[in-house]
C-alpha cells in the first residue's frame, strides 16, 4: 500500500481512497485478504475483506491521460 497507513484516532476513520501497488494477477490465487486492525486494542475485531481483486489500469486509446497537456498558442 502507498500513503499513510498508520493513523491514531479515538473515533471513526474514513479513507476516501486506498492505493494498492500490487496487482493480484501476479499471485497464485489471484486475490488478496485486506485486513484492517488496530495495533493495541485486542478487544476490537479486525475487518477482513476476502478475495479482494486488484486489476491493472487499462492503457490504450480509450484511457484518459493522467496529466493535463500544455497547449501552446501560436500568436
Amino acid at each position: 500500500m502507498r500513503g499513510t497507513v498508520d493513523i491514531e484516532s479515538d473515533g471513526i476513520l474514513n479513507y476516501k481512497k486506498i492505493v494498492i501497488k500490487e496487482v493480484t494477477s501476479h499471485y497464485r490465487h489471484g486475490s488478496f485478504f485486506l485486513v484492517v486492525a488496530p495495533k493495541e486494542a485486542p478487544y476490537i475485531k479486525p475487518l477482513i475483506i476476502e478475495n479482494l481483486v486488484v486489476k491493472a489500469r487499462k492503457v490504450g486509446l480509450d484511457a484518459k491521460p493522467r496529466k493535463r497537456q500544455k497547449i501552446e498558442e501560436n500568436k
